[in-house]
């Protein structure tokens, strides 16, 4: 599916590496299948603070319109937040696990269909 490119920019954040994966259909072993989107990464604001931590790295990410995507983000603590949503022209639109696995159910019905 190709649509217009969706802009994600995360910083990096309490040991916290952020990714997005692109939800591909359904796996027995992790339940969704997914594939990883790999970020370029943007250092112009890194720097180091007193304790020698880097900060202000930011990763970034090209998402098309219309994917269901697995975000992994530090929260505001550093702690890791993962969620799902879909990509829309202006952002992401947050979605449940169990919508995410409805649609993941749906591309593979697709793939079966169209492999006929």
């Amino acid at each position: 599916m190709s649509g217009p490119i969706y802009v994600l920019r995360i910083e990096e954040a309490g040991g916290v590496r952020p990714w997005v994966a692109q939800v591909a259909g359904l796996s027995l072993k992790f339940g969704i299948r997914r594939a990883f989107v790999s970020p370029s990464k943007d250092w112009r604001h890194a720097r180091r603070n007193m304790s020698g931590r880097l900060r202000g790295v930011v990763s970034v990410f090209a998402l098309r319109e219309g994917w269901v995507v697995e975000v992994c983000r530090p929260d505001r603590k550093g702690r890791e937040l993962r969620y799902f949503a879909r990509v829309t022209p202006t952002g992401l639109d947050e979605i449940s696990a169990e919508e995410a696995m409805v649609w993941a159910a749906e591309q593979d019905e697709l793939t079966r269909t169209s492999a006929r």
